[in-house]
């Protein structure tokens, strides 16, 4: 089975490394802006085989809410409601729509 990876944190991995990454697919293929140099090249390789290609806490979450319905404009709204007329309705209907999305994880 063909190892997937997580493009945007592999890309983070290796700019935190002083690499000049131009991209990073899901296939674990990177595209550089120049050519690497032998000791880049190496950093490079030991960088991906050793990418941890799990989900994050966050993005497992994120997931989640996304599964269960829940968008950002959701909870902007609700909060506005809130913010602009005290009204909580829509903040605890969501809150609890949260709630059950993330207690199934």
């Amino acid at each position: 089975m063909e190892q997937i990876y997580n493009p945007e944190r592999l890309t983070k991995e290796l700019k935190a490394a002083g690499l000049p990454v131009a991209g990073v697919a899901s296939t674990g293929r990177v595209d550089y802006t120049r050519e690497l140099t032998k000791a880049e090249t190496e950093a490079a390789g030991a960088l991906i085989a050793a990418h941890d290609t799990r989900p994050t806490e966050a993005e497992i979450e994120a997931q989640a809410l996304a599964a269960a319905g829940i968008t950002l404009k959701d909870m902007v709204m609700a909060l506005w409601a809130q913010a602009t007329t005290g009204d909580r309705t829509a903040m605890d209907a969501l809150a609890e729509k949260i709630d059950l999305a993330l207690n199934k994880i």
